[in-house]
């Protein structure tokens, strides 16, 4: 909308629509019984994800970079990753070179991609470029608790200390810190998490 006004258009012809869903069509989330089922993973350990594209303004190489740093502070934790990109080989061979193999499943493409999201303990969204994402809106439906980028859109739905965690992009260490910061302190995500249900209620539906 401030490009367009830059742009010289008359104010009064601008109008601006953000992204919404309808909350009274999502699915039920999964019980981690049935995540389990789709991935081997300890029962005990912490479930984080990434759903999207696997292309480079996702940001997904550096998530798997995070995820190097967060293991190395709490090993019972498992990745996620849904969706398919032309990244998808690199992002494996970068698992596969940080030691990560057991730790990180790629799912692919996932037509379920939201009721996993529901299951999780925590969304990452470690993009370089965003516009007002979906994933984040369907997270914030299941209230499960978002980490994220302060690109694009974001901003607007990701309130830093309140309806989630917002980190520079391009910053793996920021990332593993808040991913870490979200898991270790349940109290402080279920807060969060509860605050973005009423942020999408009240201006996303």
């Amino acid at each position: 909308k401030a490009e367009v006004a830059r742009l010289h258009v008359p104010s009064e012809r601008v109008f601006y629509i953000p992204n919404a869903i309808d909350i009274s069509v999502l699915p039920p989330s999964y019980e981690r019984a049935q995540v389990s089922q789709m991935v081997a993973f300890c029962p005990s350990c912490a479930l984080m994800g990434y759903v999207g594209r696997l292309s480079v303004e996702k940001g997904v190489g550096y998530l798997i970079d995070a995820m190097a740093e967060v293991r190395a502070n709490q090993a019972d934790i498992h990745l996620l990753v849904v969706g398919e990109g032309n990244q998808r080989e690199q992002l494996q061979e970068r698992v596969g070179s940080l030691g990560l193999s057991e730790a990180v499943t790629f799912l692919g493409e996932r037509a379920d991609a939201r009721q996993i999201i529901g299951a999780l303990d925590v969304l990452v969204l470690p993009s370089l470029t965003e516009g007002l994402p979906n994933v984040v809106l369907e997270a914030f439906a299941y209230k499960t608790p978002v980490v994220a980028t302060a690109v694009g859109g974001v901003p607007e739905l990701v309130i830093d200390g309140e309806t989630g965690w917002l980190v520079p992009p391009r910053d793996p260490h920021a990332l593993a810190q808040a991913i870490l910061d979200a898991l270790s302190n349940p109290e402080e995500a279920r807060r969060r998490a509860e605050n973005a249900y009423k942020h999408l209620l009240e201006n996303f539906t």
